[in-house]
């Protein structure tokens, strides 16, 4: 989706400079800085190639869980704990702009094109998707998912948005960047970021890593680290257990980073493996200099 609003909040990444829609159906700035616009409608607005280690395989096994609904649960705690904390002229009002709701680290978009449907369903108000990845290949995935979310090719470090143009940042199971993040909310925006719980994918992370550091996981640094940057106003864990069967178990295998470097033996052998703890840690945070009242 671009249309005047959405080309409205986003900026050059080179020069900081505003974007206007050409007639060859690209982006440029004042400074001749231009960027085309896929046939499938994602931008890339990486300034140079980035080699990562996501790739077609890994964003496919991940949209395909999402759409058996593995990770339901997820997407409706984030909703209502957004709703919950939402200020309300961004619930009841139809008069002013649009929500605009950016995944940063969005993979193939799959998460993103469900929490925002979920959440137009839930308020009266229009909301505007945006995800932004490192991996094209994820991208590519997302734009041909849905045309209602805007996707684009960009790092994080200089996300190509105006700054206090946003009004959510999701950010789940993915980097981050708070500085970018801060610079990008508005005064009553709201991050939510997704980090594992200490169970998560608990039976992979003990046959892949039995007996060495990484058999445990403690989040404990991750939520400091948050909370030196924003306001905590809410933590929130969300925790179940789902019976897989061997062709599901080969798509969270392929998806997750935890299989990474593990040989293609045991990878076979944890299809075996049917019970799986699904284990979130939702953090809800608002800028510092605002003037939300925890």
């Amino acid at each position: 989706m671009l249309n005047s609003h959405v080309i409205n909040l986003l900026r050059c990444p080179v020069c900081n400079g505003e974007m206007e829609l050409t007639a060859r159906k690209g982006l440029f700035c004042p400074q001749g800085h231009t960027f085309d616009i896929s046939k499938y409608g994602y931008i890339n607005m990486l300034l140079r190639a980035a080699k990562t280690k996501y790739d077609r395989t890994l964003f496919r096994a991940r949209k395909q869980l999402i759409a058996d609904g593995k990770l339901e649960p997820l997407i409706e705690a984030i909703a209502f704990g957004m709703m919950n904390h939402m200020p309300d002229h961004l619930q009841y009002s139809r008069a002013s702009a649009p929500n605009m709701l950016l995944d940063a680290g969005c993979g193939e978009g799959s998460l993103l094109i469900q929490l925002q449907k979920k959440l137009g369903s839930m308020t009266r108000h229009e909301w505007i998707g945006v995800g932004l990845d490192i991996a094209k290949e994820g991208i590519l995935l997302a734009a041909k998912q849905s045309s209602d979310s805007l996707f684009c090719v960009a790092d994080l470090a200089r996300t190509p948005l105006k700054s206090h143009a946003v009004d959510h940042i999701l950010n789940i199971l993915s980097p981050s960047n708070y500085e970018e993040f801060d610079r990008l909310l508005t005064d009553d925006g709201m991050v939510i970021k997704v980090i594992p719980g200490s169970g998560y994918l608990q039976e992979l992370r003990s046959r892949f890593y039995e007996h060495t550091a990484q058999e445990d996981y403690d989040n404990k640094r991750t939520i400091q680290h948050f909370a030196r940057h924003f306001h905590m106003i809410c933590e929130e864990k969300v925790s179940y257990t789902l019976q897989l069967d061997a062709e599901e178990m080969a798509h969270l295998v392929h998806m997750t980073p935890l299989s990474w470097g593990i040989t293609e033996h045991k990878q076979k052998e944890v299809l075996k493996q049917q019970s799986i703890t699904f284990d979130y840690h939702i953090m809800y945070g608002k800028k510092k200099n605002s003037n939300f009242k925890i």
